[in-house]
């Protein structure tokens, strides 16, 4: 009780002796968090730190007081989040901090404030906290700053003021002499790391430290330095930091603090731009200095509280929509599906042979996986007919007789917008696909080689034609393509529907390797309902689901497209936590029927006599491409030839083995339609 005495009335003879002294105030930082900031904390968020509340270090920037009338910024950019990168920008002081994202508002709300500070990354060095409730669907922040400093109770008395320049000369020193020493101790690529430093000086000599290797600190030889936002005649927040630091770490009751601005640190003797140049204050502080911490910023009505930042009116709507469409993707690593690769499957390409029914609902649905590099063939244009069940028509299209390629592609760029975060490259080309039984014009001929062409330039392709015939050349192209694409063939029948996949790096059969006879003209002779597309309205949307579906589990898998088929066995066995299947197993084929709402997904191998995928019939392609595709639409009995099936159908009776495509639902299945 005796030494409690002792010191209370040791402190109230010094507030006595230091009655006259002026209380020396601070200017504090004002956050600037710039647009980008938000979008790259954003993206960290749901790429990287997800559901992770815990503390991220990022880093901001400020300037030495320069202009009288601006005030001390904060500043934090898009490269603040990546803190080994920051794009500092000349002259600028970095400040290191931690960012805290929390997942709802009502946490941000019952968050514990004070806790936060007291994490903060250091005591002697200036910091910050960022405290955020990112809501990503609105994209609206509602955030709060904090700059944590020590509480001074009592606050520190202002003895003296002067310049920094009379200050050095009254310790028979300069600023030349001054500078030099800084710079050899702090090289350029460090100094502006170090805001706070300390400057013993004795003739002659200048001794310049951090402030953890301060040694005989009550020395009256030390300068203790920051460098200053402020522009004021009260110094800024980071000499407060430093205040705090040495009342606390050496319980110093004066010391002399240099706040260098920018007319020091240029070594400029010209008139100050309108502000107050570097001071030194001579500074009485008590030794009950608390290590209690406060520093939250005020919001713009200047009451304690949170800002809130609304980044939707700011942002231009091709980047809201390209942020809105990618953040389902995103969530879904959250919880339910971490080894989801987003940016694998954003970057491919894909191509659409059709852009009907199917070429529609394949190309919604691949945008919904994120895709934006898509390219739709057809020769057809869009007619009344088509709006009601093919999504990307409008009437306006019939009546203006718009290419179906061209305007699919016009129509997507409407749904998924070229933008910065998501640059998009959606294509319509028309041209016809050559087909077996189909004598080619000289115009189809040339579009042998722009079809192989469009193959071999994408990653994916989806043969979504009519007819049987017009996937022949597709199948035949992909499998002699050097970059061997995945292809996914889709199929419709009245009430059934396949879906199959093959690529020339599986040994899995492909669309034809099932039949006994060659791909010819179905198109001869047939009435009004056998030429159109007659499916119930909700088959195509499911089919193109399951063909997109298969084509990114594909992606996951280590082997791709030659990822081997799958049984239905393995569909009962199978769990998430297969790290080749994540998104679940990967069948050869699947084959659908309404009737029953079942699916069954039967596998096939290679056939070596099959009229499109063949080693012969490859070789015949390699050996002269148009003219073996020319010769094969004028003959398609040419391939029957060639591979053996002729000789094949002589030894078996071909009629009992082929059934009536309208008569029989497995058969129908292999009728194409979209």
């Amino acid at each position: 009780g005796g030494c409690k005495k002792e010191r209370a009335s040791s402190s109230h003879v010094m507030m006595e002796q230091n009655s006259n002294l002026k209380t020396l105030q601070f200017i504090p930082f004002t956050s600037a968090p710039k647009i980008g900031f938000w979008q790259a904390l954003a993206k960290k968020k749901l790429e990287e730190w997800q559901l992770d509340e815990g503390g991220k270090e990022i880093e901001g920037y400020y300037w030495p007081g320069s202009l009288a009338d601006l005030p001390p910024r904060l500043e934090l950019v898009a490269s603040s989040i990546s803190s080994s990168n920051i794009e500092r920008p000349n002259g600028a002081y970095y400040v290191r901090g931690d960012v805290y994202v929390v997942n709802t508002l009502d946490r941000f709300k019952a968050i514990e404030k004070e806790a936060i500070l007291k994490k903060a990354r250091s005591v002697d060095c200036p910091s910050f906290v960022l405290l955020v409730f990112a809501d990503m669907k609105k994209q609206s922040y509602v955030y709060w700053f904090g700059f944590p400093t020590f509480a001074l109770s009592p606050p520190a008395q202002l003895s003296t003021s002067r310049s920094l320049k009379d200050e050095l000369i009254a310790r028979d020193s300069s600023i030349e002499l001054f500078l030099q020493s800084i710079e050899s101790v702090f090289p350029d690529n460090k100094k502006y790391e170090q805001p706070l430093f300390a400057v013993r000086i004795t003739p002659k000599v200048i001794k310049v430290v951090t402030l953890t290797q301060v040694d005989e600190p009550h020395s009256e030889e030390w300068l203790f330095c920051c460098i200053d936002p402020s522009s004021q005649a009260e110094p800024g927040w980071p000499a407060r930091t430093l205040i705090g630091f040495l009342g606390l770490r050496f319980a110093l009751k004066r010391a002399t603090i240099a706040c260098c601005r920018l007319d020091v640190l240029q070594d400029t003797q010209q008139a100050f731009c309108n502000g107050i140049c570097s001071q030194a204050f001579t500074v009485h502080m008590n030794d009950d200095t608390t290590s209690s911490l406060l520093g939250w910023e005020k919001n713009a009505a200047g009451r304690m509280g949170p800002r809130r930042i609304d980044m939707a009116p700011l942002t231009h709507p091709a980047e809201l929509a390209a942020s809105a469409s990618a953040l389902n993707l995103h969530l879904m690593r959250w919880r339910l599906m971490p080894s989801l690769q987003v940016d694998k499957v954003s970057t491919i390409s894909c191509l659409l042979l059709g852009a009907g029914t199917l070429g529609c609902c394949v190309a919604r649905t691949l945008i919904g996986w994120g895709i934006r590099n898509i390219t739709f063939v057809d020769n057809g244009y869009v007619a009344y007919s088509n709006p009601a069940r093919q999504w990307l028509y409008t009437v306006s299209d019939c009546a203006q007789n718009t290419s179906k390629a061209v305007a699919a592609a016009k129509a997507l760029e409407q749904i998924a917008p070229n933008s910065t975060a998501s640059p998009s490259r959606f294509t319509g080309v028309q041209l016809t696909i050559p087909m077996p039984g189909h004598s080619l014009t000289e115009n189809e001929i040339k579009d042998i080689t722009r079809l192989a062409q469009l193959i071999e330039s994408h990653d994916h392709v989806f043969v979504l034609t009519d007819t049987r015939e017009a996937r022949w050349l597709p199948t035949l192209l992909a499998t002699a393509a050097p970059n061997q694409p995945t292809v996914l063939n889709v199929g419709l029948g009245l009430d059934t529907f396949v879906v199959i996949r093959h690529g020339a790096k599986s040994n899995l059969g492909c669309y034809f390797c099932n039949d006994i006879v060659a791909p010819a003209d179905s198109t001869k002779d047939r009435t009004l309902d056998q030429q159109c597309t007659v499916a119930r309205p909700g088959l195509a949307p499911i089919a193109s689901a399951m063909a997109v579906e298969l084509a990114i589990a594909l992606l996951h898998h280590p082997l791709g497209h030659a990822a081997p088929a799958d049984s239905e066995q393995i569909l009962s066995k199978h769990t998430s936590n297969d790290p080749n299947r994540p998104l679940g197993i990967l069948p050869h084929s699947i084959r659908g029927f309404l009737t029953h709402f079942t699916t069954v997904a039967p596998a096939t191998n290679k056939f070596h006599q099959c009229t499109a995928c063949s080693d012969t019939v490859v070789a015949h392609y390699r050996q002269d491409p148009i003219g073996f595709v020319t010769k094969v639409c004028s003959d398609p009995k040419i391939l029957s030839h060639i591979t053996g099936l002729d000789t094949l159908a002589d030894d078996f009776d071909a009629d009992a083995f082929l059934l009536d495509e309208d008569d029989d639902d497995l058969a129908t299945i292999t009728s194409l339609s979209s």
